[in-house]
């Protein structure tokens, strides 16, 4: 459980105790009211008048605990359904990311730009392949950019916060940053067309917020 959680499970468990607490004077109250018990005995240890005078605002505290409590409880069950729909939803991403039809383009972008080129020797050959086939409208275009059309939609949904940035850095490493970094110039070439001004824009500023929170080093294609 994350920090936050635990205080307020701390919070809520104390609230329960002093509220359990509460609960039992009151209940020593009514039942000496109502059986009518002399008091002197049980105030010879311990001075309940206070009790007696405030009885009424005792059972407000209490019923105002017990619906603070309640709250506590709904936000954690809340936390923990978001947690479990961010797995879901990771799961989906990781089994869509290595599916036939994406290993089929991630192939493809290695046979036009295989790992033992250098990135700008990379770029390089994916820019000839990927002007050659958007000029021909050809399939391959679409090939080549289904990857990074992956990673526009997975930048969106990290910058809504529906998924967070650690969990989605630990599930693809630094294919996110890679991909970007290799298609720059395609990506710039798409930019070059008005209609085209604001393509890959998510992926851009979320690659930017990885790489500030990651020391330089020397990115790895998956």
């Amino acid at each position: 459980m994350s920090r936050i959680s635990n205080i307020l499970l701390g919070s809520a468990l104390t609230i329960i105790g002093l509220v359990v607490a509460g609960a039992l004077l009151l209940c020593i109250v009514e039942v000496f009211h109502l059986t009518g018990t002399s008091w002197d005995w049980l105030r010879s240890c311990v001075d309940f008048t206070w009790l007696e005078k405030y009885q009424g605002f005792v059972a407000g505290i209490i019923g105002a605990s017990l619906l603070f409590t309640v709250a506590i409880f709904a936000i954690l069950q809340l936390r923990a359904t978001r947690r479990i729909s961010y797995a879901d939803l990771l799961v989906k991403l990781a089994m869509d990311w290595n599916s036939e039809e994406f290993i089929k383009s991630r192939k493809r972008i290695l046979e036009v730009a295989p790992i033992e080129l250098s990135e700008v020797e990379q770029r390089s050959k994916l820019k000839e392949q990927f002007l050659t086939a958007q000029k021909e409208r050809a399939e391959d275009f679409f090939i080549l950019t289904k990857p990074l059309d992956f990673f526009e939609d997975l930048a969106f949904l990290i910058r809504k916060h529906y998924i967070p940035m650690e969990d989605v850095s630990r599930t693809f490493g630094d294919a996110l940053v890679v991909y970007h970094d290799i298609f720059k110039e395609c990506i710039d070439e798409l930019r070059s067309l008005p209609e085209n001004k604001n393509a890959y824009r998510e992926l851009e500023e979320v690659t930017k917020q990885l790489k500030k929170q990651r020391p330089p080093k020397k990115y790895r294609r998956k």
